[in-house]
């Protein structure tokens, strides 16, 4: 199989001009050095989308519609990323027939080939094996648990064997130490052994129906219940997602994907409909597991772990680092039973309706952190719901936040009135407190704002710009804006010069790529020549930053105390620092 490499993505892109793009699907003007048009991702009546020729990019200044010309042809037709491609390819004489869709998404190195080979051996021989006279325990097994021959065919469910795997490997001249580093087999003194020797199979594959590896289930014997294959060099288990080959079509389809606990709960919901279903392979979701759910576009996870301790403590993790990316979450109940033995205890009717039925996660996440407490101690209730009406506060919409406030006092048993004036003494209390210190800010975070911008402006335009602000600041204490500096910094470790249009292809926030998209569409190209401006705005960063990162680290501090007294002390120590700011400021704004 040929994979469409970042090169190829390159070309195609750089051959399509975005305006002539554009204009062939919407009448366009030009205006200055850039382009307007009446944006069509909403009722626009004014022109508001401005395209960049220089920059090859597109932006709406009225509903932030944004990117480059491959997601102006994915966005307007609402077709896929690869059919966008195949058009764009189309329009410069190059033909994308050759390549599937999924193979835009691999990354893997062809030299990871050999391996993907070496494992379909396996796969091949173990799926044989289930059906042969050693393997029927295992097959009476999965029939056991209403698994029919089309689901052991769709999830390529097989059985180990004994030795046959070292037999069928040394006929196809397979390197066995190849074999055994991505953990098919095992070498002890010389001697090579079948790693999941007469267990039940469960391959596991990546998007593209790569296998990397295996989960094997014990049916009799001693040893753990089920082995996984070991890290290896195709085999990351805090990324994978078992039965990410067969679920990623629906996923991207609906922005939304299960996560259950283990294979057969997988295959449980595959057999109930839900084929966008996958599980983690005995790791906690992690931040490269999110990586892998952003990419594909979800932005919906539904979890159906067990009802156990170990699932509850499953839960509440996933939900946090879910909720940390922003991605919605809620959860599943399945009355105390796995989802396979709810499935083949109620029936595929029940079990679809209960899906529709998803709970809170924040609902879960209040009932968890109250069960780590003990209840009869008035100062752990008191700290936690203190703890939990700011998550209230921060996170959910008001008609949310005084439903959950009547929970916390259901749970707590302290007064809903109670948690109610505590809200409101709060607030109080802040804005009291904040009021000078909010309109010394607001002077003080537009200059900075000002000089940050001017200095990013400076350094997407010409390099020698980043040369000059790494070699002096540094770096920014604000942490947006230091996140868009470490995107220019990583741009700049390949390139000599900075390509906005290029951003879209990369893994980046979308806050940073419309910042920049904004500040550069906005702004007078040539301003990046008077390199005056850019040393004023340096003078006022390199003035003022070490007082900033300090007042960011008492704001920090203040947000973590509830006692009036200690925030006090913090806010009266917040308006000297911001004293010594202004009269910075000031001597800057009188040369």
């Amino acid at each position: 199989m040929a994979y469409i490499s970042k090169e190829l993505i390159d070309e195609i892109k750089n051959k399509n001009d975005i305006v002539s793009v554009i204009s062939s699907y919407i009448p366009v003007i030009k205006k200055g050095r850039n382009y307007l048009c009446l944006c069509p991702f909403h009722n626009d009546t004014t022109p508001s989308m401005h395209i960049s020729s220089d920059k090859q990019i597109y932006k709406c200044f009225a509903c932030g519609a944004g990117g480059n010309v491959i997601s102006f042809v994915e966005n307007y037709e609402k077709i896929s990323f690869f059919e966008a491609l195949k058009k764009l390819a189309n329009n410069v004489g190059i033909s994308l027939d050759q390549y599937e869709y999924h193979d835009i998404d691999k990354k893997a190195l062809e030299s990871n080939k050999e391996y993907y080979d070496i494992n379909k051996i396996g796969v091949d021989l173990f799926s044989y094996l289930l059906t042969e006279n050693e393997g029927m325990e295992a097959y009476n097994y999965l029939k056991n648990l209403n698994i029919n021959d089309d689901t052991i065919k769709k999830f390529n469910i097989g059985f180990a064997g004994n030795n046959q795997l070292i037999d069928i490997l040394k006929n196809k001249n397979v390197d066995m130490n190849k074999a055994a580093m991505i953990g098919l087999i095992n070498i002890n003194n010389n001697e090579y052994q079948n790693a999941y020797k007469n267990r039940l199979i469960f391959p596991i594959f990546d998007v593209n129906n790569n296998c990397l590896g295996f989960s094997a289930r014990i049916l009799n014997g001693d040893g753990p219940k089920y082995i996984n294959t070991k890290e290896t060099l195709i085999f990351d288990k805090g990324s994978v997602f078992y039965n990410i080959n067969n679920a990623v079509n629906k996923a991207i389809e609906t922005k939304e994907i299960f996560i259950t606990e283990g294979a057969k709960d997988v295959i449980a919901f595959d057999r109930a409909g839900l084929d966008n279903t996958v599980c983690v392979m005995g790791t906690a979701l992690s931040k490269d597991h999110i990586k892998v759910l952003k990419k594909l576009g979800i932005n919906s996870v539904v979890l159906a772990f067990d009802s156990d301790e170990a699932g509850k403590n499953a839960t509440y993790k996933a939900i946090n680092i879910l909720s940390e990316n922003n991605i919605r979450s809620s959860y599943l109940l399945f009355d105390n039973l796995d989802p396979e033995e709810y499935l083949n205890k109620n029936g595929r009717e029940a079990f679809i309706s209960n899906t529709k039925n998803t709970n809170s996660s924040f609902e879960f996440k209040i009932n968890y952190e109250f069960s780590k407490i003990n209840l009869n101690n008035y100062s752990e209730k008191k700290k936690l719901v203190m703890k939990l009406v700011n998550e209230i506060n921060d996170n959910l919409d008001t008609f949310d936040r005084y439903y959950y406030y009547d929970y916390l006092a259901h749970l707590s048993g302290i007064s809903d009135d109670v948690i109610k004036t505590y809200v409101e003494d709060k607030n109080k209390f802040v804005k009291n407190n904040n009021t000078n210190l909010n309109i010394i800010n607001k002077k003080i975070n537009t200059d900075i704002d000002n000089a940050s911008s001017i200095l990013l402006f400076f350094m997407i335009n010409d390099k020698k710009y980043y040369d000059i602000f790494k070699n002096t600041v540094g770096t920014f204490s604000d942490v947006f804006y230091r996140d868009i500096y470490n995107v220019i910094s990583a741009y700049y470790l390949n390139h000599d010069f900075f390509e906005l249009h290029d951003l879209y292809n990369k893994e980046i926030d979308n806050k940073v790529i419309d910042f920049l998209i904004n500040l550069d569409l906005q702004s007078d190209t040539d301003i990046y020549k008077n390199k005056k401006i850019f040393d004023d705005a340096l003078n006022t960063i390199n003035m003022i930053e070490s007082l900033y990162i300090k007042q960011k680290e008492l704001s920090k501090k203040k947000d973590g105390i509830n006692d009036p007294i200690e925030k006090a002390k913090i806010v009266d120590e917040l308006l000297k620092i911001n004293n010594h700011i202004r009269q910075a400021k000031e001597e800057i704004l009188n040369k």
